[in-house]
């Protein structure tokens, strides 16, 4: 597609072309940053209070001490998100 255009011997052909050319790398830039961001960004841990307990019969409890913690996100006004 673009090959016919950049090839065209009319201005406007080619300009068009040009920016599809520019808009299209561009686009392909941002994709391969957003994809080479997510290989070596750290995905986080799970923290040291969120507790398991293990009950008599081999199954595992999920402690509630988790529960007791907020969300951080608030709105601009400083209300709570949830």
């Amino acid at each position: 597609v673009l090959v016919p255009l950049l090839s065209d011997s009319s201005a406007p052909r080619q300009q068009l072309g040009l920016g599809y050319t520019i808009g299209f790398n561009i686009v392909f830039a941002l994709a391969m940053l957003s994809f080479v961001s997510t290989i070596f960004v750290d995905p986080g841990r799970v923290p040291d209070s969120w507790i398991v307990i293990y009950d008599a019969e081999g199954g595992d409890i999920v402690g509630f001490e988790p529960l007791k913690y907020k969300a951080c996100e608030t709105k601009l006004d400083g209300v709570s998100r949830r």
